[in-house]
């Protein structure tokens, strides 16, 4: 019986073992890959299903136009509306953008910033690309071209 029974162990492990004469037969050193194959294959999957909802929720919006910007809600955050969807937010949904920073001025002066860009591909009608959460609607990256 292999005492690597029950540990975790990388594939550089098992090729120092297996040149080190520890593992002494091919066939210990296939039982040992497999178990590692099958708990890279369970992480991946645990962490699949664990984090779906961050996964799921994260879309690219691109070659997007501005169609309307709303401030009511500036220093801190604003909405505006796009002219295609953006995963489960439609054409035409308010996306939302929230200052992001360490505090109140940090996050006022990047939402000033930000809606600054929206305002500049607005009035020029130049493109965005968005990040976007769809399942609230709100951007989380943005970039101008």
């Amino acid at each position: 019986m292999s005492p690597f029974i029950g540990k975790i162990v990388d594939k550089k492990q098992i090729l120092q073992l297996t040149a080190s004469g520890k593992i002494n037969s091919e066939r210990e050193e296939v039982k040992l890959k497999r178990v590692f194959s099958n708990l890279l294959v369970t992480g991946i999957l645990v962490g699949a299903f664990t984090s779906n909802n961050t996964l799921a929720a994260n879309v690219l919006a691109s070659s997007v136009k501005v169609t309307m910007i709303e401030a009511s809600f500036m220093p801190i955050e604003f909405g505006f509306k796009i002219d295609k969807p953006a995963g489960a937010c439609a054409a035409g949904t308010f996306l939302k953008w929230t200052g992001q920073g360490a505090d109140v001025t940090a996050k006022s002066n990047n939402a000033m910033a930000v809606y600054s860009m929206v305002l500049a591909a607005f009035t020029t009608g130049k493109n965005l690309e968005l990040g976007v959460d769809d399942a609230t609607c709100t951007v989380h990256v943005i970039q101008i071209w």
